[in-house]
């Protein structure tokens, strides 16, 4: 329903049944626990997303730790109302086919004392599929940001870069103004 609205409102209708198909779902569980002592940061270090799409759900709502990187560059708590409230992220996927319209935020999991549960919905791509910008949303005031790739190699990509200690970036690894020859 999201992606219908998202493809909607940007007038690219069309690709939205091919996009229906791009990927495949995964349901995780995930528990963090509270930090041992002198640890200072257990959970997820910043990121973006690398999927097409995350819903989340905190179990508790009274056990936060997600936090979001706001404009500023500051990290800000994200608070849930009810055990039954979910958060949709945009990933790196949705910012390349909407040709930079929609942001996606670097967010992070920070424990405190408390065991943490959450539990991600979350849009894995199939191998093949090709993440392109439709050509509706590209025009002289909207030149193309990112060129095609294949989504599906996106994060065992980055994964291998980060093992390396280099950090890759949408923007590095398939972005026009990047020097990205020997990334993709």
């Amino acid at each position: 329903m999201i992606r219908r609205m998202i493809f909607e409102k940007l007038g690219s209708e069309n690709y939205l049944n091919e996009h229906k198909n791009s990927g495949d779902y995964l349901l995780g569980l995930l528990k963090y626990r509270p930090p041992k002592d002198g640890e200072k940061h257990v959970g997820l270090t910043p990121h973006t997303d690398k999927t097409i799409s995350t819903i989340l759900s905190q179990y508790d709502q009274h056990v936060n730790g997600l936090q979001i990187m706001d404009k500023n560059g500051q990290f800000i708590d994200v608070l849930y109302s009810s055990p039954h409230s979910y958060l949709f992220l945009v990933s790196d996927c949705p910012k390349v086919f909407t040709n930079g319209k929609l942001h996606c935020p670097t967010h992070q999991v920070i424990v405190g004392n408390e065991e943490r549960y959450s539990m991600g919905f979350i849009n894995i791509p199939k191998e093949g599929y090709i993440i392109k910008v439709p050509e509706e949303l590209v025009d002289e005031d909207h030149p193309l940001l990112y060129k095609p790739f294949d989504c599906s190699k996106f994060l065992p990509f980055t994964i291998a870069e980060a093992r390396r200690g280099n950090v890759v970036t949408l923007e590095s690894y398939c972005g026009i103004t990047a020097n990205t020859s020997n990334l993709i």
